[in-house]
């Protein structure tokens, strides 16, 4: 599945991808979260802030063997018009 993920100076993190996408009748899904988040790694002290940080930034976006250029168009005009605030 790809992937979108803003730079953090552009300030657009994953709710609001996933809000807008929302509105425009597109399923996308969160990017998972790292699994030194989760208790089981916890306890080894690994820093993952880099992966916490993508977490926040990113979703992944639909592709689907048919999935027409106006398909594309459409999810890429969201994300773009994203950029624009």
């Amino acid at each position: 599945m790809p992937s979108v993920m803003f730079n953090k100076d552009i300030q657009v993190m994953r709710d609001m991808l996933l809000q807008n996408i929302k509105a425009d009748n597109i399923v996308a899904r969160v990017v998972f979260c790292p699994p030194s988040s989760l208790g089981l790694f916890e306890s080894d002290g690994a820093d993952s802030r880099v992966a916490k940080e993508i977490q926040n930034r990113a979703i992944n976006i639909p592709s689907y063997y048919d999935m027409t250029n106006e398909d594309q168009d459409r999810i890429n005009n969201v994300i773009i018009g994203l950029l624009d605030v």
